[in-house]
């Protein structure tokens, strides 16, 4: 049982609109999650109750659940993409819709985004012991000539 008198206003206030969230939609704001995953809540329902009832920005919502969506259609956190692709137990075409909905989603490029991270999640996979190169360290190597020397 938490003790509610240590708690700061901001934490007692979120708590307050966290007991509001079950009160006025009968879902408890910590099984938001699980009521996602299981298909139970739409998409637009669950951003809705992480904005007003969790303070979150649209965007910040909208990451989270979507991440939620992702767990339950590949049952995968998107947490662990890169390892579950370089493990082979991701396709590439699902991996590189993990990371447009998921890394990038909203931002310019997405699409030419995902796909550098997967060039570049392959060298890697090929090439040992390069896990902090670059997209452009990769294609600079690619066009110098080297490749398949080393």
């Amino acid at each position: 049982l938490q003790d509610y008198r240590s708690m700061t206003r901001a934490e007692a206030e979120a708590k307050v609109l966290e007991w509001q969230c079950e009160k006025d939609t009968g879902i408890a704001y910590a099984d938001i999650d699980t009521e996602v995953k299981t298909g139970r809540l739409g998409k637009t329902k669950a951003l809705s109750l992480l904005m007003k009832y969790g303070g979150k920005s649209e965007e910040a919502a909208d990451k989270q659940v979507e991440g939620w969506l992702i767990e339950h259609e590949y049952n995968i956190r998107p947490s662990e993409l890169q390892e579950e692709y370089m493990a082979g137990n991701v396709s590439v075409e699902d991996a590189f819709d993990i990371l447009v909905r998921y890394k990038y989603n909203g931002k310019e490029d997405a699409e030419e985004k995902a796909y550098n991270e997967l060039v570049r999640w392959n060298f890697i996979e090929e090439n040992p012991g390069t896990e902090d190169i670059t997209v452009t360290q990769i294609q600079r190597y690619q066009n110098s000539g080297l490749e398949g020397v080393v």
